[in-house]
This record gives structure tokens, sequence and C-alpha cells, in this order.
């Protein structure tokens, strides 16, 4: 009876545990220069305000950048590269509503 009991409690606080993590929230955008152009192999980080948790991506092909399966709320979002970076810039992402947020690059 009290493994019942306890399993009872371990599958509702990993059930709780899971729905407090619940990731899948998703930003892409395009790095750009002063000048407007594409930036390849710049570093975007994104910064969940409330958990801490930080990723970090590279720009590709055509200064495009994408991070997947974050943790929804508020982010940081600032971006480096070419000797240039970006101002800190704060969005809120959802996981049921991809963002789309452009960097733009400067002195």
């Amino acid at each position: 009876m009290k493994m019942r009991a306890m399993l009872g409690v371990l599958a509702v606080g990993t059930a709780i545990f899971c729905a407090q993590t619940a990731r899948g929230a998703e930003v892409s955008g395009v790095v750009r220069n002063q000048s407007g152009e594409p930036v390849v192999g710049a570093l975007v980080k994104l910064k969940n305000v409330t958990r801490g948790v930080a990723v970090t991506v590279i720009s590709r092909e055509g200064g495009r950048y994408q991070a997947l399966d974050l943790l929804p709320g508020e982010h940081t979002v600032q971006g480096v590269g070419a000797g240039l970076q970006s101002r800190i810039a704060e969005i809120t992402v959802e996981a049921s509503r991809p963002v789309a947020h452009d960097v733009a690059l400067t002195a």
C-alpha cells in the first residue's frame, strides 16, 4: 500500500515537473550588418529571463538562424559577429507560435 502511494506521488510530481519545463518555443530570423547584408557565422544568444537558461545558435546561409525547443516565456536576444554586435532585445515566445526576430549588428 505504501509503495502505491509513493508511486502515485512520484507520478504526480513528474507530471508537474514536465508541465513546468515544457519546451517547444521557436525563434528564427536573419542576422544583418550595418549595410543590411546577411551575416553568416554570427552567434545569436537567446536567454530565458525567468530560468536563466541560454541557447546560442549560429547564423547560416543568408544570415538565417533558428533556435528550436526553447522554454516558453520572456527571452533576451543578442547577436555578435563580424566584429559587430546587436542591442539586447526582449521577446516573448510561446510553444504554439513561432516568433520571427531579425538581428541588426552595429559597431
